[in-house]
């Protein structure tokens, strides 16, 4: 696997635009996942986001219980415990500091589908979530799914374009 390269994205910070650089950082923290093999209850099989290298959908059976949480728990504790746990293999240092609680849905099959948002001081990292899948009754964790951007690095999450020059530059972007 070719290292990842850096990421250079339009952010919206603070009511303006800023075109930021971000590091993705080294592969997968190896001690997270095998604590992830040895824990889960079946084995697990791993997608990976060939721009970062880091999981983006993980299925097996990981008991709630590894958290320290009683299985029949569903409540945000599970995704937190999760992301605590197996952070490093996402790239991120810990789910209190890197993630927003967001929601929980139950679909048509009974698994509750539980979000969390990313953000960086307080700012929302566009489009990256985690969401951890519970099957129908609890107890287990039959997926979770991650397209967080690893080791967020910004030097300032100060807008670098005011509100009303980052509409006018949208405004001209977009073709009706």
């Amino acid at each position: 696997m070719k290292p990842p390269r850096p990421v250079r994205l339009l952010a919206v910070l603070g009511g303006g635009l800023a075109l930021v650089t971000l590091s993705c950082g080294p592969a997968p923290h190896t001690v997270s996942f095998r604590t992830l093999t040895q824990d889960a209850q079946a084995p697990v099989a791993t997608t990976y986001n060939p721009r970062t290298g880091r999981p983006s959908f993980i299925r097996g059976r990981i008991p709630i219980g590894v958290f320290g949480l009683l299985p029949a728990d569903t409540t945000p504790a599970v995704s937190f415990g999760l992301v605590n746990r197996y952070g490093a293999m996402f790239g991120l240092d810990s789910a209190e500091q890197s993630l927003e609680y967001q929601t929980a849905t139950i679909d048509s099959l009974g698994m509750r589908h539980m979000t969390m948002q990313q953000v960086y001081q307080g700012v929302d990292v566009y489009a990256a979530t985690v969401s951890v899948h519970i099957v129908q009754g609890g107890g287990v964790i039959a997926a979770v799914s991650s397209n967080v951007v690893p080791n967020v690095e910004v030097p300032s999450t100060q807008p670098d374009i005011a509100e009303d020059s980052a509409r006018a530059v949208a405004g001209a972007g977009v073709h009706l």
